[in-house]
């Protein structure tokens, strides 16, 4: 079943309500960006964006690695959450398929907290 943008919101808005969207263990969470990391071989301090970042777990993780990020989501109650956490995050509310950055913005795309909504 596909959900429409006011659904997925809705969603994402009752996981706002308790003020906390991780759904893996810290260790978890590393293992991920390890991997991204071994994937995609961001070169130091690059510029990457996390698509369906939800309240900025794996954005944080990546920032705390050195590079620059920027987190995507459509749910801005959970992006109050990030950016409550992690205040010197760019956090910007959009659905994934209307984003508006200029071409070559970044070095990297995450789509860990995405993909499996789609």
């Amino acid at each position: 079943m596909r959900f429409e943008n006011g659904q997925k919101i809705r969603f994402f808005k009752n996981h706002a309500a308790t003020q906390d969207y991780d759904v893996f263990l810290p260790e978890t969470n590393n293992l991920i960006i390890d991997k991204f990391e071994n994937i995609c071989r961001p070169g130091p301090k690059a510029r990457i964006v996390d698509l369906g970042c939800g309240v900025g777990v794996f954005t944080k993780v990546l920032r705390d690695r050195g590079y620059s990020c920027v987190g995507v989501d459509l749910c801005n109650e959970l992006l109050n959450i990030g950016k409550k956490n992690v205040p010197d995050i760019d956090f910007v509310t959009c659905a994934v398929e209307d984003l508006s950055f200029p071409d070559e913005s970044f070095d990297a795309v995450l789509l860990s907290g995405l993909i499996h909504h789609l």
